[in-house]
């Protein structure tokens, strides 16, 4: 131990009721070099807000020398500033403090954006995901549009992953989204992650618990979810997929729950079939909505099954734009969950109309990619050019002699990521 020297470091040293700083303690010897194994305790000196220290992975030294504590300012005597004081000591060598002012409640509250996060889930088995949402403020409680969060993931002791969707900038609410999935390390314990987002002059982080092999729930099942289109004008329609998969395979009859992380646009969300089938898929519809509709807007749809979850961005276009854009894909019959085609190979006709960016001149002679994206049936032509009416049309046969089902079909034009892409579900 001798010649051991520890360091501690906070991301935020002014915090409000409620918010936390990540607090880092480092240890090295006599020769400035990391020390790995070292025990950390961190305990308050003084805690005149009610904060509360979370401390994770025992308080262990990793590979850098690092230990980490998460410190959450608490809410007592709301109406003055106070300070906590936090140490960290090891054995053999001085011990180290750092104090963290939680403001007043009645104060001007600093200036700059202000930043928090939340997670769906905390505790997860490995392989399964976790909807982290970051939501960022002005200093007076405004939401921030436009803001790029960075995610990281500060502390990764289970080798976890973390993806960032739609390049971390915050919607019209002010928040942004990434997905977390608990690593595989060192399955036979109970690890902790820590993630932190920040934003120019704001941090937040959490801390996710990766449980020991068959301690959490969910059997390992990871979740998938995507969308077709993830780009869309206002009243289109999206099919959203959630797919259960454990380390086997698909995972058939686990109820699967759609919900909106964030609705900018005013979207509705309907579940289609809430039980995964026999290739783990749940379906849900999206519509988009005509909030803000001179704007880009996103959305985010996440699917939860009991332990794990995923989400996905879809992009809500301007009313007006430029480049061609499928205005409808309608079907004849229209098919719903009561009313559907018969199960004798019947069929139905579907119809994509294709206009300008205005939404209004029809594109003749443009071809219309048709595509069974899932489930069964058949369609009569691959291709389909428009019309003078900017409508270009194939038909789909039902398998027959089964059901019920649902397909999903998929039309695009060149240029999806501009409207170009749209789905249809055809009940049988």
């Amino acid at each position: 131990m001798m010649g051991r020297k520890i360091t501690l470091d906070g991301t935020q040293t002014e915090l409000s009721a409620g918010q936390n700083s990540i607090l880092t303690a480092t240890v090295t010897d006599g020769d400035g070099n990391p020390v790995r194994g070292q025990f950390v305790a961190f305990s308050y000196i003084s805690n005149l807000s009610g904060a509360t220290l979370t401390t994770l992975n025992g308080g262990i030294t990793d590979a850098s020398g690092n230990a980490i504590a998460v410190h959450n300012a608490g809410s007592l005597t709301p109406t003055a500033g106070v300070e906590d004081i936090v140490e960290a000591r090891i054995a053999g060598a001085a011990s180290t403090a750092i104090t963290v002012t939680r403001t007043a409640s009645t104060a001007a509250p600093p200036a700059g954006n202000r930043i928090g996060l939340a997670a769906d889930l905390s505790s997860l088995a490995a392989g399964q995901n976790a909807v982290i949402t970051a939501t960022v403020i002005t200093a007076s409680g405004v939401p921030v549009g436009g803001e790029t969060v960075t995610f990281i993931l500060l502390s990764n002791t289970s080798g976890a992953t973390l993806a960032t969707l739609s390049g971390g900038v915050t919607d019209a609410g002010g928040k942004a989204i990434a997905v977390y999935t608990a690593g595989a390390n060192t399955p036979s314990l109970s690890l902790q992650d820590t993630i932190q987002g920040s934003v120019s002059g704001s941090t937040g982080a959490l801390v996710m618990t990766r449980t020991a092999a068959g301690g959490g729930a969910g059997g390992g099942v990871g979740m998938t979810v995507t969308a077709v289109p993830t780009s869309l004008n206002a009243g289109a329609l999206s099919v959203i997929t959630a797919t259960a998969a454990n380390a086997t395979g698909p995972v058939a009859g686990l109820t699967v729950t759609f919900a909106f992380v964030t609705n900018s646009s005013g979207a509705t969300l309907t579940t289609v079939n809430a039980t995964t089938d026999a290739s783990g898929r749940a379906l849900a519809t999206y519509r988009a909505g005509i909030a803000l509709p001179a704007v880009t807007v996103q959305d985010a749809v996440s699917a939860t099954v009991p332990g794990s979850a995923g989400a996905v961005i879809l992009t809500r276009l301007p009313v007006t734009g430029t480049g061609n854009r499928i205005l409808s894909f309608t079907e004849t019959p229209e098919t719903t969950a009561a009313i559907r085609l018969p199960t004798t190979g019947s069929n139905c006709l579907l119809t994509v109309r294709v206009t300008r960016g205005d939404l209004i001149t029809p594109v003749v002679g443009e071809t219309v990619t048709f595509s069974i994206y899932s489930g069964a049936g058949s369609l009569s032509a691959l291709t389909a050019v428009t019309d003078t009416q900017g409508d270009a049309w194939v038909i789909f046969t039902g398998p027959g002699g089964t059901g019920p089902g649902e397909t999903v079909i998929r039309a695009t034009i060149p240029g999806a990521l501009t409207g170009g892409d749209a789905a249809r579900i055809i009940y049988w």
